[in-house]
């Protein structure tokens, strides 16, 4: 699993990918660009992809990005996306152990009067 699961997350793309349609040709529109951020919008399946280091079967995990207008088919104008394994998770959330300690630490507690 690759931690992109969710609606609104925030992918960096990790891979120069050139999309195949399953009619053969190569997607002419906008591809995504190696180290720019993307945001989710939706999953749907791949169409077949060649790439730098990945390779990745027609209808494969895909996902769909706000920022990049997706391919749709030509015969039933179904919606596809990118290759899933092209992206990796922007981790956005910041961790801090602080907050965590504080929940351990003993509290004063009052006796009743």
């Amino acid at each position: 699993m690759n931690g992109i699961n969710r609606r609104g997350q925030k992918v960096v793309c990790v891979a120069e990918i050139e999309l195949v349609l399953l009619s053969g040709r190569t997607y002419p529109g906008p591809m995504p660009q190696v180290d720019e951020t993307y945001t989710v919008v939706d999953f749907a399946h791949s169409g077949c992809v060649r790439g730098i280091g990945i390779e990745a079967e027609a209808l494969a995990p895909g996902i769909v990005l706000r920022e990049i207008p997706s391919p749709r088919s030509t015969a039933d104008h179904r919606l596809f996306g990118f290759p899933i394994i092209a992206f990796r998770p922007l981790d956005e959330r910041e961790t801090d152990i602080g907050d965590l300690l504080k929940l351990q630490a003993p509290t004063k507690q009052t006796e009743p009067a």
